[in-house]
């Protein structure tokens, strides 16, 4: 990390940090992990970045840039074996940005990790039990009890095509996309994280305690109150509540102060000094892709209550655009003046120990 150039102070850090986090457990892992670094090390580098927007614009204007070109097919063998060419890449291969349509909190309080591999697995144990025995007793057996999450990194995919007019005339139109590509992926995450149904995505939080040990019913039928959040931080163990916190969509904190009635200034706070950053001393977060509305004789499962510690997200490294020089219409199968720019990444995410969270259903 000290040899690549062009890195700030945090960047090397995190390749770093990175490295230091990679342990292979046979070969194959081994040279997966190799394949990532020099992924990493190649589209890192400025002379990568500089060569990619050469190519990119060169392509749009419809002519060729030899150098560029032969630069960038070089550095594709360091990708995967499927080929492409590797969006430039600060060293931390995730972009995060929010939008004014999701607010999306979990890659700030959850686990993130990365990998090189298809699949990336977590492996729990049960506590270990001792026991109080009288003089020359036999001990119990206390083995723990092993288990595992797979955690599948899913492919999400943008397609965004554009006629060969409006790449010439629109000013910086690649990273106008770029941004817009980056908005997308944080929206379509922010959804995943919180009600993924598993199938081709990642196993939201809600999804992942729905219907099970630790779904906690409401007090009253089709009715939020007070006593359900209560309820709620009092049902989690002492040992996740130290760094439990709330995650719920902003109606149902707007909720919340409503269901405090006259007591209202004693439970949460005064209605104009906006969303306290507290709830019962536990850090509030909004999502807004979760339920937020109380239907009557439905599921309404609405806060979530605990340590996202235990919420791991798996980042497969690298995200990947492609220009796709010429589109072709399907009448003739002659070009149709469009080109098109595809990007796609892979990401997983689930809980690793349920027990970490409680999960309120209003039914």
């Amino acid at each position: 990390a000290e040899t690549v150039r062009g890195l700030s102070d945090r960047q090397r850090q995190q390749l770093t940090d990175f490295i230091d986090g990679l342990d292979p457990v046979d070969q194959e892992e081994a040279q997966a992990n190799t394949r990532a670094l020099r992924h990493i090390l190649t589209v890192a580098n400025p002379e990568y970045t500089r060569m990619f927007t050469r190519w990119l614009k060169s392509g749009l204007k419809g002519v060729s840039d030899p150098e560029a070109a032969g630069f960038l097919a070089r550095a594709m063998s360091l990708t995967d074996s499927a080929g492409g060419y590797a969006v430039p890449l600060p060293i931390d291969p995730t972009i995060v940005v929010n939008d004014d349509g999701t607010v999306n909190p979990f890659r700030e309080i959850c686990t993130v990790k990365q990998t090189a591999a298809d699949v990336y697995r977590s492996v729990n144990m049960t506590a270990v039990t001792g026991s109080w025995d009288g003089e020359a007793a036999e001990v119990s057996d206390d083995t723990p009890t092993v288990g595992n999450v797979d955690i599948t990194p899913y492919k999400a995919q943008v397609f965004v095509p554009f006629s060969l007019e409006i790449g010439d005339d629109f000013p910086d139109l690649l990273g106008t996309l770029g941004e817009l590509i980056a908005i997308e992926k944080d929206d379509m995450e922010a959804a995943a994280f919180a009600v993924g149904t598993g199938t081709n995505q990642p196993v939201g939080i809600v999804t992942a305690l729905a219907g099970g040990s630790y779904e906690v019913p409401s007090n009253t039928t089709d009715t939020f109150a007070l006593a359900d959040v209560y309820d709620l931080e009092e049902e989690l163990p002492a040992k996740f509540r130290r760094r439990a916190v709330w995650v719920a969509n902003k109606r149902i904190y707007q909720a919340t102060r409503e269901a405090g009635g006259a007591n209202l200034d004693d439970f949460w706070a005064n209605l104009g000094q906006g969303q306290p950053p507290q709830l019962l001393g536990y850090p509030a977060y909004e999502a807004s892709e979760m339920d937020g509305v109380i239907n009557a004789t439905a599921e309404n499962r609405v806060l979530v209550f605990g340590d996202f510690r235990n919420y791991w997200i798996v980042d497969r490294i690298g995200l990947s655009v492609e220009l796709i020089p010429h589109l072709f219409a399907t009448a003739n199968n002659r070009p149709s003046g469009q080109r098109g720019l595809y990007a796609w990444f892979r990401v997983g995410g689930d809980s690793v120990n349920d027990r970490a969270f409680r999960l309120l259903n209003v039914t």
